[in-house]
């Protein structure tokens, strides 16, 4: 699949089943986490990086992030059923891949609070001095 600079290839909050692997370009991670809910982007994927894994190995049914493309990308979608059907024979290394998405989401929260912190904390210094 193709996605053009600027477009929302995932959007926090929507329901998701499948997940992409970035072929070519760069994406950025945003949430709405801002001191006034602002977008925060926390992160950006480079070529060969993987998101939605939550959507696909039954973590989370809905995203949450908006992934943006921030040049043209070309990615390469898998659904829930393709990579179930992938592990069908192996259910333990689909545990051992639920497994760490599970643990890559708690950092990922993790870096996104403390983000949405540094950005209330330098809000709140400019608002103090200015």
């Amino acid at each position: 699949m193709h996605a053009p600079s600027g477009e929302d290839v995932v959007t926090r909050g929507e329901e998701g089943d499948e997940m992409f692997i970035l072929l070519k370009g760069s994406l950025a991670v945003v949430v709405g986490d801002g001191p006034a809910g602002e977008e925060v982007v926390v992160r950006t994927l480079l070529s060969g990086a993987s998101f939605g894994e939550p959507s696909v190995v039954g973590i989370s049914r809905h995203r949450t992030a908006t992934i943006r493309a921030l040049e043209p990308c070309d990615l390469y979608r898998l659904s829930c059923e393709h990579l179930r059907a992938a592990f069908s024979t192996t259910p333990l290394v689909y545990a051992d891949i639920r497994e760490k998405v599970m643990r890559r989401l708690a950092t990922a929260r993790a870096l996104a609070r403390s983000t949405t912190k540094r950005s209330m904390s330098t809000r709140a210094a400019r608002t103090r001095t200015g």
